[in-house]
């Protein structure tokens, strides 16, 4: 059992690294969108790429492990989490912190994540509008108010009358 501990210690250990350096990566994608940089935003979406394949591999060792010991353990329904590990261990175990600094990792690199995709749907509704501007061959609409003061939608600035 103290094998089968130390191993899976030593593998949330590197689970931690990897979100780390993964929340390191997805703020270098971020860098490289708000600078425009094309290239940089490529070699940073594959890097990520890779990071999550190398997490998922490790996180599946995680998983066997996690089943072998709770089979060990007398824990029985399906795939057993860290913490039910941790309660049955007990507190001297140190699985409980190492969840907590798991837990931190993922929650950084997620919010990262989603940081990202947002500002990655925010460049892609604007390309949309200029492509849209480039295939009409004309000016935007624009949004503007009317003599009534109620929101109107008109070309070119003819919000108003135009005996102005």
């Amino acid at each position: 059992m103290a094998d089968a501990s130390g191993a899976l210690k030593q593998i949330v250990e590197t689970l931690i690294d990897r979100f780390e350096k993964l929340h390191e990566l997805l703020l270098a994608e971020r860098e490289a969108l708000r600078n425009r940089d094309a290239e940089a935003l490529e070699s940073a979406n594959a890097s990520v790429r890779e990071s999550l394949e190398e997490i998922s591999r490790i996180d599946q060792r995680r998983q066997r492990l996690t089943i072998d010991m709770a089979h060990v353990l007398g824990l029985s329904g399906g795939v057993p989490s860290m913490g039910d590990l941790a309660r049955k261990l007990g507190e001297k175990s140190g699985f409980m912190a190492l969840r907590e600094q798991l837990r931190t990792a993922i929650d950084a690199a997620q919010k990262a994540n989603r940081e990202n995709q947002a500002a990655f749907r925010g460049v892609q509704t604007a390309t949309e509008a200029v492509m849209e501007v480039i295939r009409s061959g004309g000016t935007p609409q624009t949004s503007g108010y009317g003599r009534t003061g109620a929101k109107a939608t008109a070309g070119a600035f003819h919000t108003f009358s135009k005996q102005l």
